[in-house]
C-alpha cells in the first residue's frame, strides 16, 4: 500500500507531529510505502519524509497564509493542495492526516477526500472548534463559535474573529463520505459528536508506544546513572513547555511544594521556567530538557517513582504513555482522555480537574507508600503492553486502510 501522511511538522514538532512520524516509520516496517509531508522540520527529515511545500511556491504559501491569518481567515485557503498534493494525489493509495492547526487547511482535506480515501486522526479539539485547540471551558462549539474567548492565542493569533467561518469548514469536513476519522480517546469522540454529525462514523484507536525502545530500569540504577538520589522519592513533571498553562504546571508546582516536607526530588523534561525554583520552595530540582532519544527517555522516566501530569485539557497524551511503558506511576487530573489510560488505584491516581488539594493529597499518598507506587508502575506497563502497544495500534490502522479502501468511492 502507498500511503502519503501529512502533519504540521517532524516527530521534533510536538505530541501529535511525533505519532505521525512514528506511524510512517511503523509503516515503513509493516512493509508499506510511505511519505511523510511535513510543513515545518525542527531536526533533519528522514528519507521517508518531505517538505508540504517549498522553494518559490513556499515562500509565496507563507507570505499568502500570514496575509489570510491576519485577516482571521487562518489557513482557510488550500496553498498546500494545489502547490504540492493535487499533483501527486494519483501516486498514492491513501492519505492520512495528522494536525493540522496553524499548517494545513481543512479545505485540503475536503478536496483530497474527493478524489482519494482519507484518514483524519483528531489529536485534539481543533477538528471541530472554529480554531482553538481546547475549548477550556468554553461550550459555544457545541452551537457555533464566535466572539471567541482565545482570540489573538495560538493558533487563533489575529484580531479578527472568523471562527464561525472556520467552524462551518469543518462542518463541511465532517459530512464528507470520503474522510475516515480516528478518535484517540472516547472522549474526543464524544466531544467532536456532540458539536458536529459524522457521515462516516468516527473509529476509536488509542495512541501507542514502541515497547522495545521504552523499557524499564531499575530506578536505583536509573538514579546512579544520572547522579540523583537514590532513597529520596523523586517526582517528575514533563510538558514540553513548563510555562504552557493548559498543562497545569502551576498546580503541580503547588502540590510538590505541599509535600517539601517528605523531602522529594523533582525532575522535569521540556522547557522549564526561569522562575520554577521560586515555586517549589527548598525542594532539589534538575531539568533535564527537551528529550527524543528513547533509551534517555527510558532512563529518566524510570528513575520518577511518579510522573506529575496535572493537564487541564488532554485527548490522549504520549508523555504518559510513554512514563506508563517505563513502569512509573501517574499522579494526576480527571481530564479529557486521562481516564481512559490511567486507572486510578490501579496504574496512579487521577483526582478532579483543577482539585489543588486533592492533587497534594494524592502526591503524598503516592510518596508515603512507595512499595505501593511501585505496584502501580508495574500495572501501569503491563496495561501499556495490553492495550497501547504499537503492534495492536499498527493491526487497527492496517485493518482500518484495508477497510476503508473498500468502501471508498470518489465524490466526482
Amino acid at each position: 500500500m502507498k500511503i502519503a501522511i501529512i502533519s504540521r511538522g517532524d516527530g521534533l514538532t510536538g505530541g501529535a507531529s511525533r505519532g505521525a512520524e512514528e506511524l510512517a516509520r511503523w509503516m515503513i516496517e509493516a512493509g508499506h510505502a510511505v511519505t511523510h509531508f511535513c510543513r515545518e522540520f525542527r531536526g533533519t527529515p528522514a528519507p521517508f519524509q518531505q517538505r508540504l511545500y517549498s522553494g518559490m511556491g513556499g515562500t509565496i504559501a507563507h507570505y499568502l497564509n500570514g496575509a489570510q491569518k491576519r485577516l482571521g481567515y487562518i489557513n482557510a485557503f488550500p496553498f498546500e493542495y494545489y502547490l504540492k498534493l493535487r499533483g501527486m494525489r494519483d501516486e498514492f493509495d491513501l492519505f492520512h492526516f495528522h494536525d493540522l492547526s496553524s499548517a494545513v487547511s481543512y479545505e485540503t482535506v475536503i478536496q483530497v477526500s474527493r478524489h482519494k480515501p482519507t484518514v483524519f486522526t483528531v489529536h485534539d479539539c481543533s477538528a471541530f472548534t472554529g480554531g482553538c485547540t481546547y475549548p477550556m471551558g468554553c461550550k459555544k462549539y457545541e452551537t457555533k463559535c464566535e466572539q471567541c474567548p482565545q482570540l489573538g492565542q495560538w493558533p487563533l493569533g489575529t484580531k479578527f474573529d472568523r471562527t464561525s467561518f472556520l467552524q462551518n469548514q469543518r462542518r463541511i469536513a465532517a459530512a464528507s463520505q470520503g474522510i475516515q476519522y480516528i478518535f484517540p480517546s472516547k472522549w474526543s469522540k464524544q466531544t467532536m459528536e456532540s458539536a458536529m454529525s459524522l457521515t462516516c462514523p468516527g473509529l476509536e484507536i488509542c495512541n501507542a508506544v514502541g515497547l522495545a525502545q521504552l523499557i524499564p530500569i531499575d530506578k536505583k540504577e536509573a538514579r546512579r546513572k544520572l547522579g540523583l538520589p537514590e532513597n529520596q522519592p523523586v517526582i517528575l513533571i514533563s510538558p514540553q513547555d513548563l510555562t504552557y498553562k493548559r498543562k497545569g504546571v502551576a498546580y503541580g508546582l503547588e502540590a510538590v511544594r505541599q509535600v517539601a516536607d517528605l523531602s522529594p526530588v523533582l525532575i522535569s523534561t521540556g522547557h522549564a521556567s526561569q522562575t520554577l525554583e521560586f515555586q517549589i520552595g527548598n525542594v532539589p530540582h534538575t531539568s533535564y530538557g527537551d528529550i527524543h532519544q528513547h533509551d534517555r527517555m527510558a532512563l529518566i522516566y524510570s528513575a520518577a517513582d511518579v510522573h506529575l501530569f496535572p493537564s487541564l485539557a488532554d485527548n490522549c497524551p504520549y508523555s504518559v504513555l510513554e512514563t506508563m511503558a517505563c513502569g512509573t506511576a501517574t499522579i494526576g487530573f480527571l481530564t479529557g482522555g486521562m481516564p481512559e489510560i490511567v486507572i486510578s488505584g490501579e496504574t496512579g491516581l487521577l483526582v478532579p480537574t483543577g482539585d489543588r488539594e486533592q492533587l497534594a493529597t494524592a502526591v503524598r499518598s503516592a510518596l508515603q507508600d512507595l512499595t505501593q507506587t511501585q505496584i502501580w508502575g508495574h500495572q501501569a506497563r503491563k496495561r501499556i503492553e495490553n492495550y497501547f502497544s504499537k503492534d495492536l495500534f499498527v493491526k487497527k490502522i492496517e485493518d482500518t486502510y484495508v477497510e476503508f479502501l473498500k468502501d471508498w468511492r470518489p465524490s466526482i
